[in-house]
């Protein structure tokens, strides 16, 4: 939606802008699946100009979700600087320069579309705007949106399994060096206890936003199962230890959930120091039982 008048100005001369429908495939504009409007305006003597001429234009709107450039010059430039944080680039070129850390917010973005590269004829009395407007000679910026509850919350579900495990391991190391023995029907109550804690991470954010939201569904969460511990382990060590650990793998989750680049690595490695630590704590362990036997014989 156009927020204010566009202007154009060609050598000093301001133009009156006004928009041209245009007619596509036999449709009228703004019922097509392809729509769009022409501005246009009229340049006097344009046709006896014989050296080149400088337009500037200014256009404001509002309520897009892109905004997409076609290479319509001998050769274009494109240079775009915005406050948006997660943009995507689509179309038929790369860009050429990409900066998004020198703002604390935002973007900077350039584009170099020699006239070689448009893949379309030049300038001419019969050419059409429509041969321009194709995904083959277009730069294309997309304004994607990373922050909300909802997505945040389905990035967190991508690692449900590996922190679920992460509990679960806690809770067979605990078992192991406590000697008392967790029922399948207590590890079953835990696991749910973590399938809850997303039921109300989501629910909390819808409301007050998912950063909140994480602390009180994780205070709840670390705090269930730190006291649960101390009932399955009958000793008040194992519920400072569960707080402890428990706290560490859900600071660790938001931590995934804030890093963009190195998420990834950071999981990865993260299973395999838990895997490590598990096979360290567990390597005297006689699982068969076989020292007993041999004891007994």
């Amino acid at each position: 939606t156009v927020r204010t008048p566009t202007t154009l100005v060609v050598d000093g001369l301001n133009l009156s802008v006004e928009p041209m429908a245009r007619q596509q495939h036999g449709q009228n504009n703004y019922y097509g699946s392809d729509t769009y409007t022409e501005l246009a305006a009229t340049l006097p003597g344009l046709a006896e100009r014989q050296v080149p001429f400088q337009v500037t234009s200014s256009m404001a709107f509002t309520g897009a979700k892109a905004i997409s450039f076609s290479a319509f010059a001998r050769q274009t430039e494109i240079d775009v600087t915005s406050d948006w944080d997660d943009p995507k680039f689509s179309g038929a070129y790369q860009w050429s320069e990409y900066d998004n850390k020198q703002q604390e917010d935002g973007f900077a973005a350039n584009w170099v579309i020699p006239y070689e590269a448009r893949g379309i004829a030049g300038v001419g009395i019969g050419l059409s705007l429509s041969e321009v407007r194709g995904a083959s000679s277009r730069v294309e910026i997309h304004l994607v949106q990373n922050a909300t509850p909802y997505q945040s919350v389905q990035r967190a579900l991508k690692y449900a399994l590996m922190f679920i495990g992460f509990v679960f391991l806690a809770y067979f190391l605990f078992e192991i060096s406590s000697q008392q023995k967790a029922h399948p029907a207590q590890y079953i109550l835990v696991g749910l206890s973590q399938a809850v804690f997303y039921l109300l991470l989501l629910a909390l954010a819808e409301q007050v936003g998912f950063d909140v939201a994480f602390l009180i569904a994780s205070a709840m969460t670390v705090s269930l199962t730190s006291a649960y511990a101390m009932t399955v382990f009958k000793s008040k060590h194992y519920a400072l230890r569960a707080l402890g650990v428990f706290s560490g793998v859900y600071l660790l989750m938001y931590v995934l959930m804030r890093l963009e680049d190195y998420a990834l690595l950071v999981g990865a490695l993260s299973s395999f120091v838990a895997i490590g630590f598990t096979m360290y704590m567990t390597r005297n362990i006689d699982w068969y039982g076989m020292s007993a036997q041999e004891s007994d014989a």
